[in-house]
């Protein structure tokens, strides 16, 4: 009896351990989304006119840790909300 006991639990431990897989999978990915923000973080900001002291336009992203040159981004944006996109 003891050695069906023992074969149940290892049967049910393998069950367990396959099943639980996806669960670990998912929190190292959170994880290691929290450690690459930490490590090479991005540093954006936004920027929208205010007119009469209401916003005007859409507001304009720009990231600061990026290898393009601000104006260009500036630009990029400012056609990119001329064309529609």
């Amino acid at each position: 009896m003891s050695n069906l006991a023992l074969l149940l639990n290892i049967i049910f431990a393998v069950i367990g351990i396959v099943a639980s897989y996806p669960i670990f999978r998912n929190l190292g990915r959170i994880i290691g989304y929290y450690i690459s923000r930490w490590l090479y973080p991005i540093h954006q900001i936004e920027i929208r006119r205010i007119h009469n002291g209401e916003f005007v336009g859409e507001p304009v992203t720009v990231n600061l840790s990026a290898k393009e040159p601000l104006v260009r981004q500036l630009r990029m944006a400012t056609k990119g909300a001329k064309n529609g996109k």
